[in-house]
């Protein structure tokens, strides 16, 4: 697959959890499974089908969700990633008062 998510075949194309894609910050290839890299490649891949030249951004891996009454949120690379790929690391916790869009409606905490 290349960069434009088109397999060995320019006319078929991968997305979605069939696909590794590669990391923003290692450059190396990861399982995207979560549901923000599907909807970006699958956009990405309609657009390419419809004749245009779009790429598919080195990815972040962040999601944002709402499990009963606490808001969880991830982006870059865990400390065990980090550590195992040989970054300096600081490690905190953070508490927050602002949402991810796709949280909209949800009453802060």
């Amino acid at each position: 697959m290349n960069e434009y998510l088109q397999t060995s075949d320019p006319d078929i194309y991968a997305g979605g959890d069939l696909i590794e894609y590669e990391h923003l910050i290692t450059k190396k290839p990861i399982p995207g499974q979560i549901r923000p890299n599907a909807v970006i490649g699958g956009r990405i891949i309609a657009k390419n089908a419809l004749g245009y030249k779009i790429k598919f951004p080195k990815l972040l891996n962040c999601f944002a969700t709402k499990l009963f009454d606490k808001s969880i949120a991830s982006v870059g690379v865990t400390e065990a990633i980090a550590r195992e790929e040989g970054f300096d690391i600081l490690v905190t916790k953070q508490a927050a008062k602002s949402k991810y869009v796709m949280m909209e409606g949800i009453p802060l905490s």
